[in-house]
């Protein structure tokens, strides 16, 4: 489709109920359409006639571009400005009274993790716009929203029961991922592994009907899901050794999926963190101090003082053997230099 087709909806289309998009013009993944979206966002404002738009009202316009806009953003990891973006939509939308375009809003605040956001949005929606929503926003975000909204002390268990409700892998895994950080923040760790295995098992079942193209960013939010699901047994204060070694094969999973795309020394020093807090609440302090040493190593060796300072500063609460702090305080001063942020802290510690 090319950008000069596209067809937008006036002001008056979106009060008389039109969707945001014809199901037949939006433009996604036309690459030339959000460019110029982006350049007219962005000051360039002769990028309009390039988009073509049916109309001069500067208000349909701009909630195009934002739309647009926040989606590119998220495709390029950029979450803050793809939050800046889907913000400036969600107030567009309450200003001029447009519940589709609020929903606009609330997808992107769910898609990039905002659950604040998307709870504030989903209380908008559902407190004055609901009947209207009708074929226009997902029910199952709405529900989810509603949960979200209302909070606990039952948002958990409906969660769960919401999470059985839709064949959308991608949603169920949200709902029960949701409803495992409730359980483990309530101290039901039981209750916290089981639906956290179920979003796992939801999001592994997402990504293997996916495209190799269009994995890498579900697989980066699979990351990033391993890993909570991971600390959740390192706050357990009642930590089983079955449990214990289920959260040590997350974080390998996790450092799996993470340094595939990015700095894999990194990554593997943040895998080794996370190993040494599972160690820590197991009661496994050589284990422990072991990881934290391949952590150190490994923060110096992908030039990252402060967090190699942060590591040596915790191998010296446990009693580290002061040999090997010297031996590292030097490797610090001679990556990083005498008056580095990080070779003032490792000698503090040293």
């Amino acid at each position: 489709m090319s950008v000069e087709k596209l067809k937008l909806p006036t002001l008056a289309d979106l009060r008389a109920g039109a969707p945001l998009w014809a199901e037949d013009a939006r433009p996604v993944g036309d690459d030339a359409g959000r460019r110029a979206a982006i350049a007219y966002f962005e000051g360039e404002t002769e990028a309009a006639a390039v988009l073509a738009l049916p109309t001069a009202e500067p208000e349909s316009v701009r909630i195009h571009v934002l739309d647009q806009l926040a989606q590119q953003k998220y495709d390029e990891d950029d979450y803050e400005a793809a939050w800046d973006a889907a913000h400036e939509l969600y107030q567009i939308g309450c200003e001029l009274d447009l519940p589709q375009v609020v929903c606009e809003a609330l997808e992107h605040f769910a898609n990039i993790g905002r659950f604040t956001d998307y709870r504030d949005a989903a209380l908008k929606l559902i407190d004055t716009h609901r009947p209207a929503l009708t074929g226009r926003c997902d029910t199952f975000l709405l529900d989810c929203a509603t949960i979200v909204a209302r909070g606990e002390p039952d948002a958990a268990s409906e969660m769960v029961e919401l999470a059985h409700t839709t064949t959308n892998d991608r949603f169920t895994a949200l709902a029960f991922e949701l409803a495992a950080g409730w359980f483990a923040d309530a101290g039901d760790f039981p209750r916290a592994y089981a639906e956290a295995d179920n979003s796992c098992a939801a999001f592994r079942r997402h990504i293997s009907a996916l495209t190799d193209e269009e994995k890498n960013l579900d697989e980066l939010s699979l990351y990033e899901q391993l890993k909570d699901f991971a600390q959740f047994r390192a706050r357990d204060p009642h930590l089983t050794q079955q449990n214990y070694h289920r959260g040590l094969a997350l974080v390998d999973e996790a450092e799996a999926i993470i340094t595939k795309y990015l700095d894999a020394v990194l990554f593997s020093a943040v895998a080794n963190e996370d190993r040494a807090a599972l160690h820590r609440s197991f009661g496994d302090t050589h284990a422990q101090k072991q990881c934290l040493i391949s952590a150190c190593e490994q923060y110096i060796e992908a030039e990252d003082g402060e967090s190699a300072a942060r590591i040596l500063t915790a191998l010296s609460d446990l009693n580290h053997d002061p040999a090997e702090l010297h031996h590292f305080a030097t490797r610090i001063v001679e990556v990083f230099g005498e008056n580095s942020d990080a070779h003032n802290e490792a000698f503090e510690q040293e």
